[in-house]
């Protein structure tokens, strides 16, 4: 069983109208296995600490971005029938590698202990959930961990309260190894039922492409207090998109072939929007 590690390294936020801010903290943490014996869970290995950073806050002229959040009236294409049949990664790739049911926060302490407060992201625990919070309006905000891979499969289970529009959840993956810049793929599930895929290229200035615009899918539930099983694979330049077991699209993009993944929110219109997560799994299919 691969023995994980997570690091908090950066938060980063992006608004079309302001500037765009990093926050980076330092700790390393060690992830123990999904299953771990008690050997396992006594000798984890030694803690690694880097220096604590700040990015500097760019010029707001350089931070331009070239995809914009669409209007809270903005109407999502309609999507293909999902597959009828359900996609289980237990039976496909067997125990996950990481199985985080959120118990104590030990995966996503910062140096100090204790869970990012940010202006723009709050991570927090409860009730045996994660609590993510995206705190202004219209502003996509990640927190990315160490866990590093070339191919993988990500499935977590989430829970919304009041949700409505585009306040969106989701994942960064493919992410850099290091906290001096950003990029990945950006895959969110909306609270009107719709999902995207977004490839950012980098931070500043913010360049972005869409390789799959707003798609309602019936598969996800829409609306307020809803579950939803949000999953992805990545393999080699194959990105699988799944919902609640269903899979929803298919799409090749070869630009980044491995990285760090993070949690993603985008609180939309008004903000303050939180969702919770009820379990995360990973496994390394490299």
């Amino acid at each position: 069983m691969l023995v994980l590690a997570i690091l908090l390294l950066s938060a980063c936020t992006r608004s079309a109208s302001e500037p765009l801010i990093a926050i980076e903290a330092s700790e390393t943490p060690t992830l123990a296995p999904a299953t771990p014996s008690p050997a396992e869970q006594t000798d984890s290995a030694p803690l690694v600490t880097e220096e604590l950073k700040q990015s500097p806050t760019p010029d707001p002229a350089t931070a331009t971005a070239s995809l914009t959040a669409g209007p809270p009236s903005e109407t999502p294409t309609a999507s293909s029938t999902p597959t009828a049949l359900p996609f289980d990664p237990l039976g496909e790739y067997g125990s996950p590698d990481l199985l985080d049911s959120f118990s104590d926060n030990r995966y996503w302490a910062d140096v100090g202990g204790n869970l990012p407060d940010t202006d723009f992201i709050q991570l927090a625990l409860g009730s045996g959930q994660l609590h993510v919070t995206g705190k202004p309006p219209q502003f996509d905000t990640w927190w990315f961990t160490s866990t590093s891979a070339n191919d993988y499969f990500i499935e977590m289970q989430i829970n919304t309260d009041d949700c409505s529009g585009k306040q969106a959840y989701g994942l960064i993956l493919r992410g850099p190894e290091s906290n001096t810049s950003a990029r990945g793929y950006i895959l969110t599930f909306s609270c009107d039922g719709a999902y995207r895929l977004v490839r950012l290229d980098s931070l500043n200035p913010y360049t972005a492409a869409e390789l799959i615009p707003w798609t309602i899918a019936p598969a996800i539930n829409a609306g307020s207090n809803q579950s939803n099983v949000l999953a992805v694979s990545l393999i080699g330049d194959v990105i699988s998109v799944y919902a609640n077991q269903n899979l929803l699209e298919i799409f090749e993009d070869d630009t980044f072939s491995s990285g760090r993944f993070g949690l993603f929110v985008n609180a939309g219109p008004p903000g303050d929007f939180t969702y919770r997560i009820e379990e995360l799994a990973f496994w390394n299919l490299d």
